[in-house]
């Protein structure tokens, strides 16, 4: 496991930065697995559209970047900034190795972020997980595009996942989402994914965005496209 700390943590707008010498290829003999860890002890701010460049695309690391209190997309979640969150462009965040994970202590919230890897995707965070907002905006998901094998997008959140304009995608095995409560709306998984939705007591709402049954798992206008093209129905 290989540490890039700092106290707090801005990557820019337009960013490239090149991982491949801390989780570069091993020979076929070695079987250890390489972590690279970019971590804030306080805040981690995505600023706009960053690449993470790597040579390696096997399944033999992860790439982590977290923080100990908040990570933000473009800015603070503030009543300053709050056209960062209203309806603004797309930011993408792009790993060209394999797996990639993103985690912080704080909510989290993502509009209008797009997020691809070549191997699994795992977003957590100990509070909250929001991924657009209440009137929706749309993001996506796309795992599995180093084409190894099939991948997974593991979403947990200590309190509350709610998603409001989801779409995942790619070379998809699994999906998991865990939280207390989970509030799904305007939600696509691909018919490729079993998915797994976790909540504290297990219930299966539909059309309750709005009005969401705590701790259960609600679902308004969610499809997967294996069963068809349909929102899924009771």
């Amino acid at each position: 496991v290989t540490l890039a700390p700092a106290a707090n943590i801005t990557i820019s707008s337009g960013a490239e930065i090149d991982v491949s010498s801390y989780l570069k290829t091993e020979s076929a003999a070695s079987a250890d697995r390489k972590v690279f860890v970019i971590g804030a002890a306080k805040d981690l701010t995505i600023a706009g559209n960053v690449t993470f460049m790597n040579t390696n695309t096997a399944e033999d690391h992860a790439l982590v970047i977290g923080a100990a209190d908040d990570l933000y997309f473009r800015s603070e979640y503030s009543s300053d900034s709050s056209a960062d969150y209203a309806d603004p462009a797309p930011i993408t965040v792009k790993y060209e190795g394999s797996n990639l994970g993103i985690g912080s202590y704080d909510t989290m919230r993502l509009v209008n972020v797009n997020m691809e890897t070549g191997g699994n995707l795992a977003l957590g965070t100990l509070k909250e997980l929001h991924i657009g907002l209440s009137d929706g905006h749309s993001s996506t998901f796309t795992v599995g595009n180093g084409g190894n094998s099939p991948d997974n997008v593991y979403l947990y959140a200590n309190d509350l996942i709610q998603a409001n304009g989801l779409t995942i995608s790619g070379n998809v095995d699994d999906v998991y989402m865990d939280a207390i409560t989970i509030n799904l709306k305007n939600v696509t998984f691909p018919a490729s994914a079993e998915v797994m939705l976790r909540s504290q007591k297990g219930t299966l709402d539909f059309n309750t965005f709005d009005n969401p049954t705590d701790k259960g798992v609600n679902l308004t206008n969610v499809v997967h496209q294996g069963i068809g093209s349909a929102a899924l129905q009771q």
